[in-house]
């Protein structure tokens, strides 16, 4: 007989309620990317320790590190390998990142894990899904309104989202801006491009939707 996975109605009712007020503080395909491309993968990682009994917190904050931590590696890996950064070339990393989920599933001889639903509210998961929501409400909703964000640097980390995006990869230089070498942290520039490839949004947009929605995280940086 294998392990038994409980999920919490009230807290997965919960956690939808934080998700559509944040796609509709933000933008909804911002919201999408981060699961698609930091949550899900993440998740994922983290299922790869089955020896530690995280709970559905601390594995949800800790996939959240995994997934930040992923995406400025594969870009580089893929700079490595000369592989262009399209949307392609991201379909392709997700149906991997599939595969790979079913190849290290618990195989039947070992016991599959059976699902139970509990009706029984969480105490602690709602108190936690409710300071996310104010964390949320607090950050996102005075931007909700403006386009371009304030100060120098979203303007730079914008300037090397576009130099990732024409380049296809992470570039060495500035050009075509200036004909230096670039020495510049990449990492959530790369994040910001790789929703850009798939949304077609505005960068600078996207970058004040991520930049605070990341915000909005920093109080359960605990779990990771």
């Amino acid at each position: 007989i294998g392990p038994t996975m409980t999920f919490n109605l009230p807290s997965l009712i919960g956690l939808s309620c934080v998700v559509v007020v944040a796609a509709w503080l933000s933008h909804p395909l911002i919201i999408a990317c981060f699961l698609l491309f930091v949550v899900l993968p993440g998740w994922l990682f983290s299922k790869l320790l089955r020896g530690i009994p995280f709970s559905l917190e601390e594995r949800l904050m800790l996939s959240i590190g995994f997934g930040l931590a992923w995406i400025p590696i594969i870009s580089v890996l893929f700079k490595w390998l000369a592989i262009p950064l399209t949307p392609v070339t991201l379909i392709a990393l997700l149906a991997v990142l599939a595969v790979f989920a079913w190849l290290v599933r618990p195989l039947k001889a070992q016991g599959s894990p059976s699902l139970s639903l509990s009706y029984r509210p969480n105490v602690s998961q709602l108190f936690l899904l409710a300071l996310l929501l104010c964390s949320i409400v607090t950050r996102l909703a005075p931007f909700r309104h403006l386009e371009v964000p304030f100060f120098a640097d979203p303007a730079l980390q914008g300037m090397i989202t576009r130099l990732i995006l024409d380049h296809k990869g992470i570039p060495d230089t500035w050009e075509p801006f200036v004909p230096i070498d670039l020495h510049y942290p990449q990492g959530f520039a790369s994040i910001v491009a790789w929703c850009a490839l798939v949304s077609n949004l505005p960068i600078p947009h996207i970058i004040l939707g991520l930049t605070n929605l990341l915000h909005a995280l920093f109080p359960f940086s605990v779990y990771v």
